[in-house]
């Protein structure tokens, strides 16, 4: 004879037992639990049911409830100490393998730990909340979702307040670490990796977009990988538009961290405070060309400086600043002359290469000058080079 010992008992709607009895012989509780006259306790493979072990329930000695390899379905029961072999199936379809591996929703998981929801684009696959959250009114969380029930979607992770009635902050390493997308090794705090084009469209693949989401209106941003650029561009449905920087006023600075014009753009130091409020362009001292006009490749005009001559000018585009002389049209700031065809102006006007015509005539030392035809009279003069007599 065995001595057994249980703590409130209720079987089918009985009475609790006492809080100690000794049983001979097998004993069968409801449908599905049993004690054999050995005292070995069998749950059978359909189940426990019209049983009810109250708290603290069922102790079966120190190393606690052995299942077998065949999965035994059981409603309600808590094990604590128990060894389960093979693989055991969760409700809902999902399951814990004999390798440790769990499923919810699925009794094939590929991973450790695998979520498979039947209407992820609804519910989500999973929700990690407050406590005291309450769908629709109160408390925090994220959820994960995908674009569709089935095929190749988009995946989601939303960040939620009042019991997922209204969207919230999403914020990724509070520690102060780096944020990476496409790479492994983020060196910054948010590192995109993709080596893009620069001549795609809204639909090509780039660093960074930003849509309003109707009618391919697209402000994109990336590095072409074969060209060795960095771009910014701006498009709707495949055509370029336009880009506005400071819109709501401010100065813009191109090589330069202290713009002193609407548009500043410096090869070195620029003047904050005065000139040119529209536009300044600064250059490094010695032979500079600032502005190039170019007609499809060809009859460059540009635009600039003469470091040897100290003068201003335009003059011929070429492929090095150091080459750069304003031989079309010199201006010498210093000496205040202007040079046509040279860029040495040694007079206040100072033509070379040419002839001169003015349909308006001539004025020298506040005297006219005049054309004459034929042979000078004897009144014929000449004041500061300008025939004013003829």
């Amino acid at each position: 004879m065995r001595r057994l010992a249980w703590a409130f008992l209720i079987v089918a709607g009985a009475a609790s037992a006492e809080a100690q009895t000794t049983v001979s012989g097998p004993v069968t509780f409801g449908t599905g639990l049993s004690v054999s006259g050995s005292g070995t306790v069998s749950v059978a493979t359909g189940g426990i049911s019209n049983a009810m072990l109250a708290n603290p329930g069922l102790t079966l000695g120190s190393t606690g409830l052995t299942l077998g390899a065949t999965t035994t379905a059981v409603s309600g029961l808590t094990l604590s100490g128990a060894t389960v072999s093979g693989t055991t199936t969760l409700p809902g379809g999902g399951a814990i393998t004999g390798g440790g591996d769990i499923g919810i929703g699925t009794a094939n998981p590929q991973s450790s730990f695998q979520v498979t929801a039947a209407n992820p684009s609804i519910i989500g696959y999973s929700r990690f909340t407050t406590s005291d959250y309450v769908d629709g009114s109160v408390g925090s969380g994220l959820v994960f979702n995908s674009g569709a029930n089935t095929g190749n979607t988009w995946s989601s992770i939303n960040a939620f307040s009042a019991g997922n009635s209204t969207g919230a902050a999403l914020v990724l390493n509070t520690n102060s670490t780096n944020v990476g997308v496409g790479t492994t090794g983020p060196n910054q705090r948010l590192t995109i990796q993709a080596n893009t084009s620069a001549s795609g469209n809204e639909s090509d693949l780039h660093g960074l977009g930003i849509t309003t989401g109707a009618g391919g209106q697209t402000m994109f941003m990336g590095y072409d990988g074969t060209l060795d650029t960095g771009y910014i561009n701006v498009s709707k449905s495949g055509s370029i538009e336009p880009l506005s920087l400071q819109t709501r006023g401010g100065n813009v600075g191109i090589g330069t961290t202290a713009p002193g014009a609407l548009l500043s753009i410096a090869n070195g130091a620029n003047d904050a405070t005065n000139y040119g409020k529209a536009i300044q362009i600064t250059n490094v001292d010695g032979n500079r060309q600032q502005i190039a006009f170019i007609r499809n490749g060809h009859d460059v005009l540009a635009a600039g400086y003469n470091g040897a001559t100290d003068v201003w000018g335009f003059g011929n585009g070429n492929a090095t600043d150091a080459s750069f002389s304003p031989t079309n049209l010199s201006i010498d700031l210093g000496n205040t002359r202007v040079g046509i065809g040279t860029a040495s102006p040694a007079y206040s006007l100072d033509v070379e290469g040419g002839q001169v015509n003015a349909s308006g005539g001539f004025v020298a030392g506040g005297a006219a000058g005049v054309s004459c035809s034929g042979a000078p009279t004897a009144a014929f003069a000449v004041t500061d080079g300008i025939v004013t007599h003829c």
